[in-house]
């Protein structure tokens, strides 16, 4: 099967495709990304994949006005699994090229408009197209794609390219950063853009050594190597590993109602965002759970912005902005200290600066309240009683008092404490001691050797029901729930 036959069944494939898709395309908002799949196989043995294919999905040219066409693009590689298998995935609609190379076999280019003889003596037959179009939304098959196996020879020159992609956010490094590439110690300097478009020509052989560096300032990617084959051009994805940098975290004065917390421990967790998207992208997520010990992030040097969020339940977001407080690219290790007892004026989705509060993150303002009602029940009229909490609150009010902190029982023998901005979320504790108005002497009940109420963010409102009732065998009995 010569290539203007294959050629042709691609394209019927295709436009068989897109034409299915479009129905389903209607009424929809916006563009929809498409899905690109296919085999490449031996021309001389269509059973057998060819494993380890280079395959190029790149935008023929921009196209605008209308239809289902957005601006294109698109330009993707991906390598073939060990049955000759590819797949794009999330691919813009477009009017796109294909290109296939491999070690041993003639470059294969879909379509081309003319005949075009490779630099590796092969020949792309002439097709009367010049692109295929990717439609909205559509799955398209290529279904078997046929290369044909040549000797292996070494050519006088051919291209390297390379698509440097940063390791840490998937994306493609920017354009603009310099990477410098030795062959065989030959080294040649570009930006990340010239060596995607153009790559560079160089004296074949079977082997080549590569060697790349970040050379931009400031540094931003730790040097590595590889090898590749030097008998056909190449197109090499490669992820750079960014410089990184040490950031601990030290944990002060942490509440002890937190700390002795059962039903709800508490549980911190780091978010390294890459606020170049929207919504931002998140890089890592390391969560801490013992606030003993030292917590290090291993962040990512990056041109883009980034911020550090702080996440933990009972508390709004800290956010911590790295761009001016850490030298990008460059290693070494900083200290942060996060204080549950300090305020730093911020919270929710505004983000402190490190060199305004010289590291020290307050949590203090962060904490989120809630107002808790503790109905006591089983007293006698006139009945004195104080209520203590394992938490802190901004006031104690009571249905009827003789002071602040002591409740007087009404005459319908209920009587209500009300907590105002206590925590919303710890294992809640209490001691209730009343002094009976016979003179009698004073009981308590509690729940410190029960099982404890716990309330996740209530909101306000949250009722508590606690029987005040004296019994003889333990001087008192916790009761209520929620």
């Amino acid at each position: 099967m010569n290539l203007r036959f294959w050629g042709g069944w691609f394209l019927a494939i295709a436009c068989v495709c897109i034409f299915l898709t479009m129905g389903c395309e209607k009424g929809s908002l916006g563009a929809k990304y498409a899905t690109v799949s296919g085999r490449v196989v031996n021309k001389d043995n269509v059973a057998m994949g060819i494993p380890n294919v280079t395959v190029r999905l790149v935008s023929k040219e921009t196209i605008s006005g209308g239809g289902d066409l957005e601006q294109g693009y698109n330009f993707r590689s991906t390598v073939t699994d060990a049955d000759g298998y590819f797949l794009f995935e999330k691919v813009q609609p477009d009017n796109v090229l294909f290109e296939f190379t491999a070690s041993g076999y003639k470059k294969l280019i879909f379509p081309s408009t003319d005949d075009e003889t490779q630099e590796d003596g092969s020949t792309s037959e002439s097709l009367d197209i010049e692109s295929v179009t990717i439609s909205n939304g559509a799955f398209v098959e290529v279904g078997n794609v046929l290369m044909e196996k040549i000797s292996v020879s070494v050519p006088e020159q051919i291209n390297i390219k390379f698509e440097f992609i940063d390791s840490a956010t998937k994306k493609k490094v920017d354009d603009n950063a310099f990477f410098a590439v030795s062959f065989d110690g030959v080294t040649y300097t570009k930006r990340a853009q010239a060596w995607r478009e153009s790559g560079q020509d160089i004296v074949g052989a079977s082997s080549i050594a590569v060697t790349y560096r970040d050379v931009s300032e400031p540094v931003i990617y730790n040097p590595a190597s590889l090898t590749v084959s030097g008998i056909s051009d190449q197109y090499l994805t490669v992820e750079a590993q960014p410089v990184t940098y040490n950031l601990t975290f030290q944990f002060l004065h942490l509440p002890q109602y937190l700390v002795s917390s059962e039903k709800y421990a508490p549980i911190l967790t780091f978010l390294v965002e890459d606020t170049s998207t929207t919504p931002p992208q998140n890089i890592s997520i390391t969560e801490v759970t013992d606030f003993n010990q030292l917590a290090t992030l291993n962040v990512p040097a990056m041109r883009n912005p980034q911020q550090i969020r702080i996440r933990m339940h009972g508390y709004e977001d800290e956010v911590i902005d790295l761009t001016s407080a850490l030298t990008r690219g460059e290693k070494g290790s900083y200290r942060v200290d996060i204080d549950f007892q300090k305020d730093d004026l911020c919270k929710g989705d505004t983000p402190v600066l490190l060199e305004n509060v010289e590291s020290i993150i307050g949590m203090q303002d962060n904490v989120i309240t809630t107002n808790v009602a503790m109905n006591l029940t089983g007293l006698n009229v006139n009945d004195r009683v104080q209520v203590y909490i394992n938490a802190p609150y901004e006031e104690l009010s009571w249905t009827t008092s003789t002071s602040g902190n002591i409740g007087l029982v009404p005459a319908n023998r209920t009587l209500t404490a009300r907590f105002n901005k206590t925590p919303s979320y710890f294992d809640l504790y209490y001691t209730v001691v009343v002094t009976p108005n016979d003179g009698s002497s004073s009981y308590s009940i509690s729940n410190k050797d029960a099982e404890p109420i716990g309330y996740p963010d209530f909101g306000n409102g949250t009722s508590i029901t606690v029987d005040c009732t004296l019994t003889t065998s333990s001087g008192g009995e916790s009761g209520g729930g929620l």
